[in-house]
């Protein structure tokens, strides 16, 4: 049984591995983000049958240690390190970082492939083999809306076909959203993932009637996009780890899940005061109208069978607090370990 920090000392080492597998050459990367590092590790820990905790969270499958990391790593020449060809746990018979390097470079034939790869377009086709059920197709339509996102992210340019840009977010999220809605274990984050869903599609849509963005909306835009990163697809990222956790090999779950479930609180806590602020400045700066009926926003965006803003609110209010009581009544439970 690994404790946590030896999990963490596995990591290093495998860490250590990717970085002189990069310095030997491979695809002439010389770095890789930590989209990628977290994969690298998963590939690892699943071809070395590593007991490693992990659970799938924004991007996939991300060890206990690295599931809120967002470092990348370099090419590192092996005379940088202190003992390459040593494990840092010796008497467990794992592998050194040479070994891992070697592992990479010679035995994970996708290595060059991902290497070589742009992020969001390796992620699209490592989903479709290594994903588990039934979060495959949220994945990949995930993957899909970020190619978009990103281009919107960048600079103000995308507002030159911003009705082109309107369309793709609104069937790619669209189709997102569908998926979301379809898996029962993700309940607690169906209706505040609409909330923001519906949101970016009126922000879009009035950005439309617009001849250009100045430089304060398109920093706006920039934020709000963030918040589909670390707020959004946050939320329903950690319900998707709190389900996949108990299936990984490691043995340090249940301090993954406190982890998850405290960060789920701080969500439960923030995300509709942050959409509300996020709301009033939209108006301040003219990217959504002023309402009495948060129905009637835009008439690109208005359907006689979507709940209203504050029905969406109403039911995550619900289902938060139904999520809350089951979790106050597992901590009163007796236990049983002892």
């Amino acid at each position: 049984m690994l404790t946590r920090a030896e999990e963490s000392d596995l990591i290093d080492d495998i860490k250590e591995g990717i970085g002189m597998a990069l310095e030997w050459g491979g695809a002439s990367a010389t770095s890789i983000d930590s989209i990628k590092l977290n994969k690298l590790v998963y590939l690892a820990v699943q071809r070395l049958e590593i007991p490693l905790t992990f659970g799938w969270y924004k991007y996939g499958p991300a060890p206990v240690d690295l599931q809120y990391s967002e470092t990348a790593v370099t090419a590192t020449s092996q005379d940088d390190l202190d003992a390459p060809n040593d494990s840092r746990l010796p008497e467990r018979d794992y592998y050194s970082p040479m070994e891992y390097a070697y592992f990479f470079q010679d035995t994970l034939d996708e290595f060059d492939d991902i290497l070589r790869a742009r992020t969001k377009e390796f992620l699209i086709s490592f989903y479709e083999r290594e994903a588990p059920k039934p979060y495959g197709d949220l994945y990949v339509k995930n993957a899909q809306l970020q190619q978009v996102l990103d281009e919107i992210k960048s600079d103000a340019t995308w507002h030159d076909d911003v009705d082109m840009y309107y369309r793709e977010v609104s069937q790619r999220i669209g189709e997102l959203t569908r998926e979301v809605m379809k898996i029962e274990a993700l309940r607690e984050a169906h209706a505040p993932f609409r909330l923001y869903a519906r949101f970016l599609k009126r922000l879009i849509a009035n950005a439309s009637t617009q001849d250009s963005l100045s430089a304060p909306q398109q920093r706006f835009m920039k934020r709000i996009v963030d918040y589909y990163y670390g707020g959004a697809w946050k939320y329903v990222a950690l319900n998707i780890s709190e389900n996949t956790v108990p299936l990984s090999p490691g043995h340090n779950k249940e301090k993954l899940l406190t982890s998850i479930e405290n960060d789920r609180q701080e969500m439960r806590s923030d995300y509709q005061d942050d959409l509300n602020a996020f709301k009033e400045r939209a108006i301040s700066l003219n990217l959504v109208k002023k309402v009495s009926n948060d129905r009637s926003v835009s008439s690109s965006d208005s359907s006689s069978n979507e709940p209203s803003d504050r029905e969406h609110a109403e039911l995550w209010s619900r289902a938060s607090a139904e999520a809350l009581g089951k979790s106050s009544k597992k901590d009163n439970m007796p236990n049983d370990r002892g």
